[in-house]
C-alpha cells in the first residue's frame, strides 16, 4: 500500500463506530449496560438516562451500539441531533417530526390515524393561508411527512411555538400508540445537548421533564456534563457552579463513560495508524501508543496529523527518518502546543543543554531549571497528575531526539507541512552521479526538477542543496571520527572527500544562474566556513591533513565569492569575531586560518570602502545615513583600511584616486567626500575624548583626504571651515604643521579671516 493512500477507515477520521468489530474501547458493554437499565424501568414509566462523557470520549459510538442493541430487540429508536435546535419550541417541533417519520418507517401507524387526520386538517388550514405563497413552494420528490408540514409551515410563516401547539399528541394518541407498541419501547436518543445553544439548555431540560414525560419512552441524553454544569451557571448562578442539583431533577439514571485503559488506547492508535499511516514502522508505534492522550477524537487527530508525513516517506529509505521522534513529538504538539514551543527551542538534540545525559538525574539544576520552565507552559500547570505524565513523555522524546542535531530535527518536523526541495537520499543520488559526470548540466537539472516539485524558487532550491551538502560534509567526518577499524574510517574519509569535491566545483567553477547566486549567500558561505574552522585541529592522520589543506583554500575562495564581505571578516576578527576560540583551545592553525580569511576579504573591503570617494556624496551616505557596513570600513579602527597589514594598500588606491587626472566635476565630489570624512573624525573624537595615541591609525589617510579636498580652490566660506578643521585635526594628533597649506590659501591661514570681514 502507497504511503500516501488516503485514509479509508470505516465512516472517515472522526465518525462514531457503527461496527462492533471497531470496538477496541470496549463502548459496547457500555451500551449493553444502558440498555439493562431501560429494561429495568416499568414499561409503565418514562425514564431520562444520562450518558456523561468528554468530547470526543465516544458517546455517539455508545449510542450507536446501543440503536443496534435496541433494534435488535425490536424497540423503536429515535435521534435527534440538540445542536441542531435553537429553542424549547423548535425543539418540540424537531422531536414531534422525528417521532412521527420513525414511527411511519417502523409500521407503527395504526394508533396516529386520529392524530394524522387532524394533524392534515389543521396542515390544509396553514397551505390555505399560504395559499399565495406555495406556488413556488417545492416539495422533495420523496418527501417525509415532516419535511411536508416543515416546508408547509415555512410557507405559511409559522412560528416554531405555534407550530409545536399544532403538532402536540392527545392522551387518546398516546394510549393508542402505547396500545399498539405493547411491549416495545421507544428510545429517544438526545445527542450533541453540550454542543447546543447554552441559553436554550434549561428550558429544553425542563420540557424533557415535564412536557415529555410519556410512559414508555426512554430518553438518552448524551453531553459533557461538566460543559453543559458550566452553561447552566453562566445563564442563572441559582444552577451552581455544576448544576448537579439540577441535572438530578432531570436525570434519572447517570452512566458515566469509564476512560479507556492504556491497552485499549494503544490497540485503537495501532489500528488507526494502519489505516491512515501504513508508512510508520511496527517498532515506533509500539513505541509510542502508550504516550496517545485517552480521548478517542484527541487520539484520532493525532493520527491523522501524522498521515500527512506519508509522502515523505515514500521519499526517504528505511531508517533515514527518526519516526519514534516524530510521533512523539507530534504528541506533544498536538496536546501541549506551548510546551512543545519551549521543548524545541532549548531541550532538543546533542548539542541541548538538557541531552539524554541528563535524564533521570533529580539533583541536576538545569533540568530543574528546563522542567519548570516547560511545566509552566503547560494548559494546566497546577495539575500534579497531568504534569507527571507530561514530564515524563518530555523525557521519552528526550532520548529519542538525543542522537540528532537540531537542524535535521527541524528537516524532519518541517516534513508535515512543506514539500522538501528534495531529501537525503535524492541528494546522495546526486552526489554519486555527479561524481560520474562532474559537469554543471547535472547539478542545474536536479536544481530546476526540485524547484519544480517543490514550488520553490530554483536560487532557493540551490540554496538548500549547498547546505545539504555542507551538513553531509560534517555529518561525515563526525562519523569517520567515531570509527574504530582503520577501514572504515577511510571509507568515511573517501566520502567526506567526494562531498568536498562537489563543493569546490561549485565555488571553483564559473556557473551561471541560480547556483551563481546562491553561492555568493551570507548565511551559505559562513556555514561552510564555520564547518572548516571546527575541524582545522582534526590533522591526526594524512588523510584528514589532505582534507584540511582542501578546506583552507576553499575557505579563500569562498570568501572571494560572498557578497557580504564585511561582515564575513568580522566573524574572522580574531578577538571579537564568530569564529573565536577559547584560550585553552587556540592553535596556530585556527590563526593562520582566520589570517588567510582576512588576506582574502581585506582588498575587497578597502576597494569599496575607497570607491566611495567617487561617489557623489559617497561618504555622507555611509556615515550620516549610517550604512552600517561601509562606516565601519570607514571609521573603526579594526577596519582592514587601518590595520598594518592593509594600511599600505588602501593608502596606494585613495592616492591613485587623488592623483589620477580628472574633471571639474569630479575632482569636486573627491573633495566633498574628503572634506565629510574629515568632519566625521572630529565629531568622533570629540564625542568620544579621542587621545593623539588612538589618532595614530588614521593619519596616512587624514593627510591624504587633506590632500583631495586642497586640490580645488574653495569658497571663502568654506576656507574659514577648513582653517578650524585644520586646527582641530592638528591639535588632536598633536603634531603642528601636521597639514599641508594649499597653494590658493594667501600669505597666512589667518588671512582668510580678514578677508571675510572684509567682504
Amino acid at each position: 500500500m502507497s504511503a500516501t493512500q488516503a485514509f479509508t477507515a470505516p465512516g472517515g477520521h472522526d465518525a462514531a463506530l457503527t461496527r462492533r468489530d471497531d470496538d477496541l474501547l470496549d463502548r459496547w458493554p457500555v451500551a449493553k449496560l444502558v440498555y439493562r437499565m431501560i429494561t429495568a424501568t416499568p414499561l409503565g414509566w418514562s425514564a431520562r438516562i444520562g450518558l456523561y462523557g468528554q468530547w470526543g470520549s465516544g458517546k455517539t459510538s455508545v449510542l450507536n451500539f446501543l440503536q443496534l442493541i435496541a433494534e435488535e430487540k425490536d424497540d423503536i429508536v429515535v435521534r435527534l441531533p440538540a445542536w441542531r435546535t435553537t429553542g424549547e419550541q423548535e425543539f418540540i417541533v424537531q422531536f414531534y417530526l422525528a417521532l412521527a417519520d420513525t414511527l411511519q418507517r417502523s409500521g407503527v401507524g395504526e394508533p396516529f390515524k386520529h392524530w394524522t387526520k387532524r394533524q392534515s386538517k389543521k396542515i390544509a388550514e396553514i397551505l390555505g393561508k399560504a395559499a399565495n405563497k406555495t406556488a413556488d413552494l417545492k416539495l422533495p420528490e420523496s418527501a417525509s411527512y415532516s419535511e411536508i408540514v416543515t416546508l408547509a409551515a415555512g410557507a405559511a410563516g409559522l412560528v416554531f411555538e405555534k407550530l409545536s401547539e399544532i403538532l402536540q399528541l392527545e392522551k387518546s394518541d398516546l394510549d393508542a400508540l402505547r396500545k399498539q407498541l405493547g411491549d416495545r419501547r421507544i428510545i429517544v436518543f438526545v445527542d450533541d445537548l453540550d454542543r447546543a445553544d447554552p441559553r436554550m439548555l434549561p428550558t429544553t431540560l425542563l420540557t424533557l421533564r415535564e412536557l415529555l414525560d410519556w410512559p414508555g419512552f426512554v430518553f438518552v441524553l448524551a453531553f459533557d456534563k461538566d460543559v453543559v454544569g458550566k452553561a447552566l451557571c453562566s445563564y442563572s448562578e441559582a444552577f451552581g457552579e455544576s448544576a448537579q442539583h439540577f441535572l438530578d431533577k432531570i436525570i434519572d439514571v447517570p452512566v458515566t463513560l469509564p476512560e479507556p485503559s492504556p491497552k485499549q488506547v494503544q490497540r485503537m492508535v495501532a489500528r488507526n495508524l494502519k489505516y491512515c499511516c501504513p508508512f510508520l514502522p511496527d517498532t515506533a508505534i509500539a513505541q509510542t501508543a502508550e504516550w496517545f492522550p485517552t480521548n478517542p477524537r484527541q487520539a484520532k487527530r493525532i493520527c491523522r496529523s501524522l498521515s500527512v508525513f506519508g509522502a515523505a516517506a515514500d521519499r526517504h529509505a528505511e531508517g533515514q527518518l527518526d519516526w519514534r521522534g516524530i510521533i512523539l513529538q507530534t504528541i506533544l504538539r498536538e496536546t501541549e502546543p506551548k510546551v512543545a514551543q519551549v521543548v524545541e527551542e532549548h531541550l532538543l538534540g546533542f548539542h541541548s543543554a538538557f541531552s539524554a545525559s541528563v535524564f533521570g538525574n533529580a539533583n541536576n539544576a538545569k533540568q530543574e531549571q528546563h522542567k519548570q520552565a516547560a511545566l509552566n507552559a503547560a494548559q494546566c500547570p497546577k495539575d500534579e497528575v497531568n504534569n507527571k505524565r507530561l514530564w515524563k513523555l518530555i523525557e521519552e522524546l528526550g532520548r529519542a531526539r538525543s542522537k540528532l542535531t537540531l537542524a535535521n530535527i527541524h528537516y524532519e518536523m518541517s516534513l508535515a507541512v512543506r514539500e522538501v526541495e528534495f531529501t537525503i537520499p535524492e541528494f546522495s543520488r546526486l552526489v554519486k552521479s555527479w561524481g560520474e559526470f562532474q559537469d554543471v548540466q547535472t547539478l542545474n537539472d536536479f536544481i530546476r526538477d526540485a524547484a519544480s516539485r517543490s514550488d520553490e524558487g530554483e536560487v532557493a532550491v540551490a540554496n538548500a542543496m549547498l547546505n545539504m551538502a555542507n551538513f553531509q560534509y560534517g555529518e561525515q567526518l563526525g562519523r569517520a571520527g567515531a570509527f574504530y577499524s582503520q577501514e572504515a574510517f577511510e571509507r568515511a574519509m573517501r566520502g567526506a572527500a567526494e562531498l568536498l569535491r562537489l563543493i569546490e566545483f561549485c565555488y571553483s567553477t564559473e556557473i551561471e544562474g541560480a547556483m551563481s547566486t546562491a553561492r555568493g549567500d551570507y548565511e551559505v558561505c559562513i556555514g561552510f566556513i564555520r564547518s572548516f574552522f571546527g575541524s582545522v585541529a582534526k590533522d591526526a592522520s594524512a588523510s584528514e591533513r589532505a582534507l584540511r589543506e582542501r578546506e583552507l583554500r576553499l575557505a579563500a575562495i569562498i570568501a572571494a565569492r560572498c557578497d557580504d564581505p564585511q561582515r564575513l571578516y568580522l566573524d574572522a576578527e580574531p578577538f571579537q569575531g564568530s569564529l573565536r576560540v577559547p584560550s585553552w583551545e587556540f592553535s596556530r592553525a585556527r590563526e593562520d586560518y582566520v589570517t588567510a580569511l582576512q588576506e582574502v576579504l581585506a582588498p575587497r573591503l578597502i576597494r569599496r570602502a575607497i570607491h566611495v570617494f567617487a561617489i557623489p556624496n559617497g561618504v555622507m551616505n555611509a556615515l550620516i545615513l549610517d550604512d552600517a557596513r561601509l562606516k565601519w570600513v570607514l571609521t573603526e579602527e579594526r577596519s582592514p583600511l587601518y590595520t598594518q597589514a592593509c594600511k599600505e594598500l588602501g593608502c596606494a588606491a585613495l592616492k591613485q584616486l587623488i592623483e589620477t587626472p580628472q574633471d571639474l566635476g569630479s575632482r569636486e565630489v573627491l573633495a566633498k567626500n574628503a572634506l565629510s570624512y574629515l568632519d566625521a573624525f572630529i565629531t568622533r573624537w570629540e564625542s568620544a575624548s579621542t587621545s593623539a595615541e588612538q589618532a595614530k591609525p588614521y593619519l596616512e589617510y587624514i593627510q591624504l583626504a587633506w590632500q583631495a579636498l586642497c586640490q580645488l580652490e574653495p569658497t571663502i566660506q568654506t576656507r574659514v571651515h577648513l582653517n578650524k578643521l585644520k586646527s582641530q585635526l592638528e591639535r588632536q594628533v598633536a603634531i603642528p604643521g601636521f597639514l599641508g597649506t594649499p597653494t590658493w590659501w594667501d600669505d597666512e591661514p589667518n588671512d582668510i579671516e580678514h578677508e571675510l570681514r572684509g567682504i
